[in-house]
């Protein structure tokens, strides 16, 4: 029994040993304090077999058996064994305690410095914190003053787009009054142009207007000097018969004079558009019965008839002193134009609301080529009548602006040596 204590004491020393006392330690600090308490429970325990192995010897070898020596010898030895391995364990438990004192010792310096290494570690952190922070606040105070710059370059440059915008509109709006300005002025160039134009026709109507005119009213005014310079000579000589002669050819050209002044009158009025528009309802017949009567004693010169046909109760929406000038004109030229002892017809009827007039003559007609002269403002245009009557060509001028003026239209049909044929038309209502 003793042996296999011993046995089983010197296994399980061996197994501690082995497996703790001699392992390599941990680095960290809570291994070795393990290790540390592991080793000092394992040497508590061998101490304490030990400590029971010795006094189990002692007990023996204090009891005699003299029957027994060869236990006795072996129970010496195996005490002395046991000494010496106290002491031996003794003599571990000792290194193994200073080699732990020492690992301890190096696990304080070693954890020393990893304090100070954390505590360097934990400055160096804090310091790249602060640092980190200030770089930090520096960019948000960058980012912040940059943002505000941002801001404000903002508002400003919506402050410049506003302005701009304004400009713009302001631009805009000035282009637009540039380009009416500008359609203005080319519309004024183009009434200038057209006034130049109308100017220069006026001008040069004026001149041959003048021209004709210095003409035809010197040569009834020359005649009235000459007749007027034989009445006063032969007064007291001349019979009866020659003064009424003299007398005839006196009111011939007092009514030339006349008739050239009153249709001067009335184109210098129309020209400066001082001639009044007034249409009233009024009885044709009427107006055409008083002009022919005003006009039978040029017929009766020429010995020639006028019919007169139209309705009594046609009435017409005309400006009367218009419709009168237009009635002479026409009436006047045919009779200038019309041979001795023919007639000289008036009719109207009504067409599509208007009054349709013709005046119709059995003279010496119109030439081709002259039928294109007879309204040009710029001619004048006008041929001596069957009786070498001389006209200005203003007549024709003023009728066809008057018939035009009351709404209406003019026209006329001719052949050389057959008469001519011109027809007007004026409105019935308003």
């Amino acid at each position: 029994m003793l042996k296999k204590s011993l046995m089983i004491f010197i296994i399980v020393f061996f197994a501690i040993n082995d497996s703790n006392l001699y392992s390599e330690p941990n680095d960290t600090s809570v291994e070795t304090d393990q290790l540390f308490d592991t080793t000092y429970s394992s040497y508590a325990l061998i101490i304490a077999h030990t400590d029971t192995l010795v006094m189990l010897a002692d007990s023996m070898l204090e009891r005699p058996k003299p029957d027994k020596i060869s236990d006795s010898i072996f129970c010496n030895k195996i005490y002395y064994n046991i000494k010496k391995l106290k002491k031996y364990i003794n003599d571990e438990f000792d290194r193994t305690d200073k080699e732990l004192g020492r690992k301890k010792r190096k696990l304080v310096v070693l954890d020393s410095e990893r304090a100070r290494i954390a505590k360097y570690f934990l400055i160096a952190v804090a310091i790249l914190s602060v640092v980190l922070l200030v770089i930090l606040y520096s960019r948000y105070r960058i980012i912040s003053e940059t943002n505000k710059k941002l801001a404000e370059k903002q508002e400003e440059v919506g402050k410049t787009n506003e302005k701009l915008r304004s400009v713009n509109d302001d631009l805009l709006e000035h282009k637009k009054k540039l380009e009416k300005l500008n359609i203005d002025v080319n519309d004024a160039n183009e009434k200038l142009k057209q006034s130049e134009k109308t100017l220069l026709s006026i001008n040069s109507s004026k001149d041959k207007f003048f021209s004709i005119i210095s003409h035809d009213l010197r040569n009834p005014f020359a005649s009235i000097a000459s007749f007027s310079r034989i009445i006063k000579r032969d007064i007291d000589t001349l019979s009866k018969d020659e003064l009424k002669e003299l007398a005839g050819e006196l009111d011939k050209s007092i009514v030339k004079i006349n008739t050239l002044l009153d249709n001067l009158l009335v184109w210098s009025r129309s020209q400066s558009g001082k001639t009044p528009f007034n249409a009233t309802y009024i009885n044709l017949a009427e107006v055409v019965s008083d002009t022919v009567e005003l006009l039978k004693p040029n017929a009766n010169e020429k010995e020639l008839e006028i019919k007169i046909d139209l309705p009594d109760d046609l009435v017409v929406y005309a400006d009367k002193n218009m419709l009168e000038v237009i009635l002479r004109n026409l009436i006047s030229n045919a009779i200038k134009y019309s041979h001795s002892g023919s007639e000289i017809s008036v009719k109207a009827d009504s067409k599509n609301e208007k009054a349709v007039i013709t005046i119709k003559d059995y003279g010496v007609g119109i030439e081709e080529e002259d039928k294109e002269k007879l309204f040009d403002p710029e001619l004048f245009f006008s041929t001596y009548g069957t009786a070498d009557e001389k006209g200005s060509g203003l007549g024709l001028i003023i009728t066809k602006e008057f018939v035009e003026k009351q709404g209406g239209k003019i026209c006329f049909n001719s052949e050389k040596g057959e008469g001519a044929e011109f027809t007007f038309s004026v409105p019935l209502e308003e």
